[in-house]
């Protein structure tokens, strides 16, 4: 039972790494693939229809944690709370950075929660990078690492990994959401995504 609570956690995350996948890897890379105001609200309005799907996938996720291994929940939150706080936060602030950027004409709101959703929507994949690093490298069962694991070498290549994936995956999103005429920047942006992510798994296998 427990091999198809862990395949079902298992399918969750990889969803969760698709939908949000995209959305995250688009929000890193709004400032270098829109280059006006226009074409990031362009941008936006593109991953708008997924940004709550792919968040229910990780919502159930969790859920399934918690119910079925809540050991491991327990274990994960005390010795990783640090990341997973980080991890939350900025995901929320991506969030609330999405649905507040076109409240208000002024250039400067604009270009503030811009900002706010590029860092943020960076901040998650390599939180998420720093946690799979760290439980790679075995989870402990009793206390917290020190920082020189939570922020080691090997957790900082993690996080860099992912997010090279994830800003590669939301560049094909971009590449395939927006009209053929504005496609050039986040096709270069594939290109040089892919190669980062490429020699970033290389280093870390």
């Amino acid at each position: 039972m427990d091999i198809l609570w862990l395949g079902l956690l298992g399918l969750l995350l990889t969803g969760w790494s698709v939908l949000d996948g995209a959305v995250l890897g688009l929000g890193a890379s709004l400032r270098r693939i829109g280059r006006s105001g226009p074409e990031r609200r362009l941008l936006l309005t593109a991953l708008g229809p997924f940004l709550l799907g792919g968040e229910v996938w990780l919502v159930a996720a969790a859920g399934i944690l918690i119910g079925a291994f809540p050991g491991l929940e327990k274990d994960l939150l005390s010795a990783y709370y640090p990341l997973v706080v980080g991890l939350v936060v900025a995901w929320v602030l991506r969030d609330i950075a999405v649905w507040f950027r076109s409240r208000r004409p002024s250039r400067a709101w604009q270009d503030g929660w811009e900002t706010v959703v590029v860092v943020a929507s960076t901040a998650v994949p390599f939180a998420w990078g720093l946690l799979l690093g760290n439980v790679a490298q075995g989870v402990p069962t009793e206390g917290r690492p020190g920082v020189e694991t939570l922020v080691g070498p090997y957790s900082l290549l993690w996080g860099a990994v992912v997010v090279a994936v994830f800003t590669l995956h939301g560049a094909v999103f971009a590449a395939l959401r927006l009209p053929p005429e504005r496609r050039s920047r986040a096709a270069a942006t594939v290109r040089r995504a892919g190669a980062a992510a490429l020699a970033l798994l290389a280093a870390v296998g």
